[in-house]
């Protein structure tokens, strides 16, 4: 029997500017799946639950303060190489100025144009979900 490999955790956050549109942020070059758009967020660390995770990974890398999330949908995916366990949760509330602190380009999204946007494979239940509700 093969070993069991153990999924990546990661958390993400859908966050909404007050026209609806849905923020992304593009892989950078020399990384896992570069140039594909993804919704922001990280691996979640040992000891950490989602909400911190999120929250830190956000500060990091946009500048915002998270005050309100909820639990929007989890996927579960198997790249060639890894996989992937993601928990994405909605940002109802935060402070602070989006920006890139990190040198990732964002863009803000209309939630029916996603599916027109090339996205990692672990973001098209969130994407066809997003386009549901």
């Amino acid at each position: 029997m093969p070993p069991t490999i153990k999924p990546l955790i990661v958390v993400a956050g859908i966050i909404r500017n007050s026209k609806g549109q849905i923020l992304l942020g593009q892989r950078r070059p020399g990384t896992h799946l570069e140039g594909l758009w993804e919704f922001p967020g990280g691996k979640v660390e040992a000891n950490e639950t989602l909400e911190q995770a999120l929250k830190r990974e956000l500060e990091e890398e946009l500048g915002i303060q998270v005050s309100t999330s909820q639990p929007l949908i989890t996927v579960e995916h198997q790249y060639p190489e890894k996989k992937v366990l993601l928990y994405v949760l909605e940002v109802s509330n935060w402070l602070g100025e989006v920006q890139s602190l990190e040198q990732q380009v964002l863009q803000w999204v209309n939630p029916e144009n996603l599916s027109k946007i090339k996205m990692p494979e672990a973001d098209i239940p969130v994407v066809r979900l997003l386009q549901r509700i």
